[in-house]
């Protein structure tokens, strides 16, 4: 069934490549389709059960990024279980992500889904610190397309909170 939403959701997106608000639609059935894949990947991956460990018992953690620990505090406070912290963060993973090709080329955001899919989003499901560390460097460098001090003060502040996680 999974592939089956897979291959439509594929398909839609470039199907509708050139169709702005048909590449909306599209564009969102993939992002449902590989949340769907975050949230439920199994614990038989290596990486799953040492950030679900990190993720249950992170203030006790010493050997890690604490602004990673610290991105987690406000999800372990209000009660989120792993999976649920797992598909948040990869959503603002991929929102981070699509705004970031739209300012790079509003054109083929649905052709860099389709394709981020099948080569690093499988390691993005995985490694959830690295994809947010990924992606906030990804949008900082959309800070530095119309070059002004300010700008380029904000993304040296997105690469440093990148560095820390």
């Amino acid at each position: 069934m999974l592939l089956g939403l897979l291959i439509i959701a594929v398909g839609g997106c470039l199907l509708t490549n050139n169709v702005r608000s048909l590449s909306n639609i599209s564009l969102f059935w993939l992002f449902l389709v590989q949340t769907i894949i975050v949230g439920y990947t199994s614990s038989f991956v290596p990486d799953y059960n040492a950030y679900r460990a990190l993720y249950e018992f992170g203030y006790k953690a010493t050997t890690y990024d604490k602004g990673f620990l610290l991105y987690m505090t406000p999800f372990q406070y209000a009660g989120i279980s792993y999976t649920g912290f797992r598909i948040l963060t990869y959503s603002i993973i991929f929102l981070l992500l699509v705004c970031s090709m739209r300012k790079f080329s509003s054109k083929n955001t649905n052709l860099f889904c389709i394709l981020y899919l099948f080569s690093p989003f499988v390691y993005d499901a995985i490694q959830i610190r690295n994809s947010l560390m990924m992606a906030l460097l990804v949008w900082s460098t959309t800070f530095l397309i119309d070059f002004t001090k300010k700008r380029f003060v904000i993304s040296i502040i997105f690469i440093l909170l990148a560095a820390s996680i």
